[in-house]
């Protein structure tokens, strides 16, 4: 004679997980602009495009993939695409925030606020890095006012012969921490 089988009920999650893997869920969906996760955009706009048009940045480092949106505080950013190696300026028209910046190209970068406007950059616990080879990097302009927020501790490392210009009227934080500036051992590159 044989036993019959009796199906085993699948394991339920205690409620507390229930509601928490709930609420994410509805968090991540139902309210836009709050990214679920963190993306690595490539910036590939032309000279003195726009930061926040989404059709600049892109979503694999070679530039084939436009991004759908405008970069967000989760999001960790490169420049440039390897398509895209020439010398570059982002347009800053509004206040912007960032993960962190990371700058490869040969060509000089600056990111600039639009002509005597007040904006700030706000930026991550993952700060700024020039890697090895990457040009000249200036955030701000002699006019206008692009102030650098830190949400956090971070680092900011040069790793390049080229120096990173910093043309703020204040570099400030919204918590308590520090920001450290990081020199490699072999870099003749500056943090002015």
């Amino acid at each position: 004679m044989k036993t019959p089988l009796i199906p085993t009920p699948a394991p339920v999650l205690p409620v507390h997980r229930r509601i928490t893997s709930l609420t994410a869920l509805t968090v991540a969906v139902l309210i836009p602009g709050i990214p679920a996760f963190a993306d690595n955009l490539y910036w590939g706009g032309a000279a003195a495009s726009p930061w926040t048009t989404p059709e600049n940045w892109f979503t694999d480092a070679t530039g084939e993939t436009a991004s759908s949106a405008a970069p967000t505080i989760s999001d960790n950013l490169f420049f440039n695409t390897t398509a895209n190696t020439a010398n570059g300026q982002v347009s800053i028209a509004s206040n912007v925030a960032a993960a962190s910046l990371t700058f490869n190209s040969p060509g000089t970068m600056r990111l600039s606020q639009t002509t005597n406007s007040n904006r700030v950059l706000t930026l991550g616990a993952s700060g700024i890095t020039l890697n090895s080879g990457a040009g000249a990097v200036q955030l701000g302009e002699s006019s206008g006012s692009l102030s650098v927020q830190t949400t956090a501790s971070q680092t900011w490392t040069n790793n390049s012969t080229a120096g990173l210009t910093v043309r703020s009227p204040s570099v400030s934080n919204t918590a308590t921490c520090n920001v450290t500036l990081t020199l490699n051992a072999s870099s003749t590159g500056a943090i002015k």
